[in-house]
């Protein structure tokens, strides 16, 4: 890997190689997860924590008594200092460590598959020795089961989570109006906060309106609402998917590797609020499986 200035220069540069290290180090991870998804992860949090700009190359050492100082190159290279970062992420978010890849560079990567005796480095299953990757396969299969199940169950129930006053009023009309819809002009009346009568397009100021077009444009990209026109060329609004704190989200959540507390931040509760849903996401769950 190349040393790089920023997380920009880092994608133009050296992608190819964060790629191939992921394909090599991780097939059993990408089993689970699409490459193009881990790598998102990766680069976000690369972002968040300023990594790649952070790096420094150089030490420099004081020496406060002898009036001394001096600068010498840092004890981890660029490649060493990045692979540290993504194994670290992918063993706290998606694995667990395997004491053969812990190593302190990539610099003292093998690919070649043998020891320095000749011998294969490779491992195969014996039939005395039970096959983990079938079992791994009945796992997953259990678990989109219980998905599906705690969906049809509680998608559409929990308190609704917005981002902001706009947000909620749209939300909340939606709501009310359940899978039928509303039409444009009753929609718009209803986030207006009711200042306005029946004629809102000759009193409704085109400031609030467009304010409501934006922000309803905005949810509807996210999957939040949705918009059809009907057969009489009108223009209805329905609720499609608004976050929700369901147990149904918050088993997708943990499926995809989140932590407790960032889930509470998803949900914009306590993390002693996401215990109390867990246990009863356990409970749904001991149930089920009374059921099968």
């Amino acid at each position: 890997m190349k040393v790089c200035r920023d997380l920009d220069e880092f994608y133009r540069t050296n992608d190819k190689d964060l790629t191939n290290i992921l394909v090599k180090k991780f097939k059993s991870t990408l089993k689970f997860i699409l490459l193009e998804d881990l790598k998102s992860e990766i680069y976000l949090r690369l972002h968040s924590k300023n990594y790649v700009a952070n790096y420094r190359p150089l030490e420099i050492e004081i020496d406060i008594s002898q009036r001394k100082w001096k600068i010498k190159p840092s004890y981890a290279k660029f490649s060493t200092y990045l692979c540290k970062f993504i194994f670290n992420y992918i063993y706290a978010y998606h694995s667990k460590a395997d004491p053969n890849d812990t190593c302190l560079s990539l610099d003292s990567y093998d690919d070649c598959g043998f020891n320095k005796h000749g011998d294969s480095k490779k491992k195969f299953s014996y039939k005395n020795i039970p096959d983990e990757s079938q079992s791994k396969i009945n796992f997953r299969l259990e678990l989109e089961k219980y998905l599906e199940n705690i969906k049809n169950k509680t998608k559409n129930k929990g308190t609704l989570v917005f981002d902001n006053s706009g947000e909620e009023k749209i939300i909340r009309v939606l709501d009310g109006f359940g899978n039928k819809g509303c039409d444009e002009k009753t929609f718009i009346k209803l986030v207006s906060d009711g200042f306005i009568d029946e004629t809102f397009d000759n009193n409704l100021s085109s400031f609030t309106k467009d304010q409501i077009v934006k922000v309803s444009l905005s949810l509807e990209k996210n999957g939040v609402i949705k918009s059809e026109i009907t057969k009489e060329g009108n223009k209805r609004y329905y609720l499609d998917d608004p976050m929700r704190r369901s147990l149904y989200r918050l088993l997708k959540y943990y499926i995809a590797g989140y932590k407790d507390r960032e889930i509470s931040e998803k949900f914009k509760m306590s993390v002693a609020g996401i215990g109390v849903m867990k246990r009863l996401l356990r409970k749904k769950i001991e149930g089920m499986r009374t059921d099968y």
